[in-house]
């Protein structure tokens, strides 16, 4: 359904990212760009989210780093390289790391850690 201007409205108000620039806080950072997490970004790219990808693996963060709003090369279990890239900043997180299930989890811990923590 459309306003009056024909700005797309979606049921809480105008549609995210309809005639403006979104925020951190209306981003997602996707930790892990694997199969799972690579579509995960892909497809919040395409419903107009920003998106901070992260990775420790090189290769991935290259492959997406012409694809995505933001990627970064880092450890997600490490709290403060989460701070130093603006993680606390994103209204919400996904976790797309399924090949290590420790990892997962202590990536979860220092989501908890930041903002979400406190």
């Amino acid at each position: 359904m459309d306003d009056e201007q024909g700005v797309p409205k979606g049921p809480l108000g105008p549609a995210q990212g309809a005639g403006r620039a979104p925020t951190a806080a209306e981003g997602v950072a996707v930790l892990g760009l694997g199969r799972f997490g690579g579509q995960v970004a892909a497809s919040l790219l395409r419903l107009g989210h920003e998106v901070l990808g992260i990775d420790d693996d090189p290769k991935l963060v290259q492959q997406w780093s012409d694809q995505l709003t933001h990627v970064a090369q880092a450890d997600s279990t490490d709290n403060e390289a989460l701070r130093q890239l603006g993680v606390p900043d994103f209204g919400r997180a996904v976790v797309g790391i399924g090949t290590d299930i420790e990892a997962s989890v202590l990536t979860v811990l220092a989501l908890r850690a930041g903002r979400w923590g406190q």
